[in-house]
């Protein structure tokens, strides 16, 4: 952590970048999980070859950083609907949204491995934290995922490339067309926005950390989308 918060004090500066170091070995030290150690894909040994070439290493998105999403997120969409986290790795943001009062919460996550992570930092939360949200985690490709009708959130946090994510948005565009609605998704490290603003989602905010660098950005898409 000492050499993430050096590395990272270049761009951002020291007082941010200690800001999410502690952010981040707090959360794993106070509800007893593993979210913070990277992995690559090359070590996701149980993803096929073909899924691996579409796929990014999984990173945790900063707790700090998150929190200050769902401050502006959840008054939107916490009282109504399921969040679903696509490419949601060791289920990091699924444990924040239950912190922020979302009650169905669901994981799609390919790596069989990262889902039993997951899943054990599912059980060590609840015990921690006494939350009562209900979670699901399910292991699949996300393209053969479909969008639950209910969905109110989707959070991405940059878990693939630019091809699976237009089939993303295809498959989300399928969900809204069968159960009309408004329907926000929460980008962590966006690096496709234009995809988004071509495909007639309204960019309601973003955050930029102190070096100008893209750090989320929310959109949402109304059920006259059309």
């Amino acid at each position: 952590m000492a050499r993430f918060i050096w590395a990272s004090s270049k761009k951002r500066g020291f007082f941010y970048s200690l800001r999410i170091a502690v952010a981040e070995l707090s959360f794993d030290f106070t509800y007893q999980t593993d979210t913070i150690t990277i992995q690559s894909v090359a070590e996701m040994s149980d993803v096929a070859d073909e899924d691996k070439a579409n796929a990014v290493h999984y990173q945790p998105s900063y707790v700090w950083i998150i929190a200050r999403m769902f401050k502006i997120l959840s008054p939107l969409t916490k009282e109504r609907g399921t969040f679903v986290d696509l490419g949601s790795g060791k289920g990091r943001v699924m444990m924040v949204a239950a912190l922020r009062g979302y009650a169905q919460i669901v994981g799609v996550e390919f790596s069989k491995s990262l889902s039993r992570i997951c899943e054990n930092n599912i059980v060590n939360f609840k015990k921690k934290s006494k939350n009562t949200s209900q979670f699901e985690t399910i292991t699949m490709n996300v393209i053969n995922y479909e969008i639950p009708l209910d969905t109110s959130v989707v959070f991405l946090g940059n878990p693939f490339n630019e091809h699976i994510m237009k089939d993303v948005l295809t498959q989300i565009d399928g969900s809204l067309q069968e159960s009309p609605r408004d329907i926000y998704i929460a980008y962590f490290n966006p690096l496709y926005t234009e995809i988004f603003l071509k495909n007639n989602y309204q960019l309601l905010t973003e955050e930029k950390d102190p070096s100008g660098a893209l750090i989320f950005q929310i959109f949402r898409k109304a059920a006259d989308y059309k």
